[in-house]
């Protein structure tokens, strides 16, 4: 099966208590933060695991258009960085094999720096 590719439009963060992350077999996982994912009537869910937690396989509910990605936790600043900072955001998986799944910026130019003005500020904060 070809890899699915959806553009994503909004997100939504959020830090929860360790919840039970259920998958395919006995294990069980948990995860302490969500990122859904919005784009083309998909929900991708992306949880973050406590250390603990073995990582379970990632899923696709083609019929409910939902995908569930779980991650390590420590990747969590990662991905929320790219949210909020880059655009356009597109996720890619493949549905026969969902392990092989990315979440990815668009094509920018080389050499592309941030607003000066906002850089500044950024600094500003950093020093205080």
């Amino acid at each position: 099966m070809d890899n699915l590719t959806i553009k994503i439009n909004t997100y939504t963060a959020r830090l929860t208590r360790d919840r039970i992350a259920g998958g395919s077999g006995s294990a069980i996982s948990y995860y302490f933060a969500t990122i859904v994912c919005r784009g083309e009537g998909w929900d991708v869910i992306l949880r973050f695991l406590t250390p603990e937690s073995p990582l379970l396989d990632n899923e696709v509910q083609s019929s409910l258009k939902r995908i569930y990605v779980n991650i390590p936790g420590e990747r969590f600043p990662y991905h929320m960085d790219l949210l909020r900072n880059e655009k356009p955001i597109s996720f890619s998986i493949f549905p026969d094999q969902p392990n092989v799944a990315s979440l990815y910026t668009g094509a920018e130019p080389v050499g592309e720096e941030e607003d000066q003005e906002e850089y500044r500020r950024k600094i500003t904060i950093k020093r205080s």
